[in-house]
């Protein structure tokens, strides 16, 4: 690639040659269509190819610049990478208006609607602490959890779990057959549903 005397010292491109112009594209497309490439890399992408094609367009490039023959696959690699952008910055005002609904403040500046939930949750650590106590064999839940109860709708069936047991119990909720129990299946011909009892859960 040549650049003309007129534009040699007020414009470098950092494509070199016909196959750094063609990997540019490539890897531009690659970029668009990748999760694995963030949204600064195809940023960038889209800095270096709407300069490039704005050098296309103005004759800087010349000689066997073939890529600048195809406007239309240089269009399509910006259009793509322009829609990558857009919908990872659509979904980022999602998650900020979804956040800013939640974290409503009021005159003071303090969190209106989530200080309930903020006692809420403080009362139900409280009440973790002093039920796990009294239930030593169980596993309390975790904060996380509980923000998932929260969050997804099953806080009163896990309050009533934890109000129950005082969290997930650690111990074999099967109790394994005694050997009279599996005399009395015998003798009483309810042998083939023992077994199929036993296999499935284990025991009772």
């Amino acid at each position: 690639m040549y650049l003309t005397s007129l534009h040699k010292t007020s414009m470098e491109l950092k494509v070199e040659s016909e196959d750094e112009q063609l990997s540019l594209m490539f890897k531009a497309r690659e970029c668009a269509h990748s999760e694995a490439c963030s949204v600064e890399e195809a940023d960038q992408f889209l800095h270096e190819v709407m300069t490039f094609q704005g050098s296309c367009g103005e004759g800087i490039l010349l000689g066997d610049a073939d890529v600048c023959e195809d406007p239309v696959f240089i269009n399509e690699v910006i259009l793509d990478l322009k829609e990558k952008i857009s919908d990872a910055q659509g979904s980022s005002r999602e998650i900020i208006s979804k956040t800013s609904v939640f974290m409503q403040t009021d005159g003071n500046g303090a969190i209106a609607t989530a200080k309930p939930m903020i006692m809420a949750l403080a009362a139900i650590y409280l009440a973790t602490k002093a039920i796990s106590l009294s239930h030593p064999e169980a596993m309390s839940f975790t904060s996380e959890e509980w923000w998932w109860a929260i969050r997804d709708g099953y806080l009163n069936d896990m309050l009533v779990s934890y109000m129950k047991t005082g969290g997930l119990s650690a111990l074999d909720p099967a109790v394994p057959f005694t050997s009279e129990e599996w005399f009395w299946a015998a003798k009483d011909g309810y042998l083939n549903d023992m077994l199929s009892h036993y296999f499935r859960n284990g025991g009772l």
